[in-house]
């Protein structure tokens, strides 16, 4: 998928790219099915969609089995429940062992610098120093020295227990060379990272980056369609699938999906007609 606001995709097999909608697919619909089946025999709360608790926090507390998020996350969170002694012992799962793994592209997790600007030099300026000035990357990367972290020689820290105060806030932007590596952060996590990287899959449409500016109003509209039709289906809330997929696509055509996939397709054979 392009992005979460769009329901739209391509198979990595096909090189030309071509766009559908996932609500439109067999596929789609076998998942709705198995999530029907799931939520009917209580996998989570009825009122899920109106739960505004922290996923991370109900982990923590034993409330749910299971945690889905990116590696470096739930090392971090393994290490922590090992820090307070957590009563539950955790382990790592690749739910999709043996698959090949995409790499994140260079411009997620970048720090922009606004177009209005007046001194976007001093900007890019500031931001070099984060990444490369020893102390400046560690303040901003680990918090205070003796409060939320102790360094351990040049290349790891151990974290203190206000860390969980300074950390959180998505600080990825400003990696570089000088990151440190938490202690406590578990081996098994590390070892699961190497293990991919012999396994990466590269694709034509890997830096693809769809410009929006023209649909903007379209794509508003379709992402309030899916938060209202759409998710019901993924949480398996809806009895009648047939008709809730038939009500989703009614009202995405009505929002304008045709409109964004037409820009989507134009923009994709135009970036494929370059390489």
């Amino acid at each position: 998928m392009f992005d979460l606001d769009m329901p739209f995709a391509f198979k990595l097999t096909d090189d030309k790219g071509q766009v559908f909608n996932v609500y439109n697919t067999p596929e789609f619909k076998q998942l709705a099915t198995y999530y029907k089946d799931l939520a009917d025999h209580n996998a989570w709360s009825k009122n899920v969609l109106n739960s505004k608790n922290d996923h991370q926090a109900d982990f923590k507390a034993g409330k749910t089995a299971s945690i889905t998020h990116n590696n470096g996350t739930l090392g971090s969170l393994m290490a922590l429940m090992r820090q307070e002694n957590s009563p539950y012992e955790v382990a790592l799962a690749d739910i999709n062992q043996g698959k090949k793994k995409s790499v994140a592209i260079s411009t997620q997790n970048g720090t922009s610098v606004h177009a209005s600007s007046k001194n976007p030099e001093r900007a890019l300026m500031a931001i070099d120093l984060f990444q490369n000035d020893k102390e400046l990357h560690d303040l901003i990367m680990y918090g205070i020295n003796g409060v939320h972290y102790e360094p351990v020689g040049d290349d790891k820290y151990k974290a203190l227990d206000k860390n969980p105060n300074f950390t959180g806030f998505s600080n990825w932007s400003f990696n570089s060379p000088l990151n440190r590596d938490n202690e406590a952060f578990p081996q098994e996590a590390s070892d699961l990272v190497k293990s991919w990287e012999k396994n990466v899959y590269h694709y034509p449409l890997e830096t693809f980056v769809f410009d929006n500016s023209k649909v903007k109003t379209e794509i508003a509209n379709v992402g309030n369609v899916m938060l209202r039709y759409g998710i019901p289906l993924e949480y398996g809330l809806v009895k009648d699938i047939d008709k809730g997929l038939a009500d989703l696509n009614k009202q995405l055509d009505a929002a304008g999906i045709a409109k964004i996939q037409t820009e989507l397709q134009s923009q994709i054979d135009a970036f494929l007609a370059k390489q």
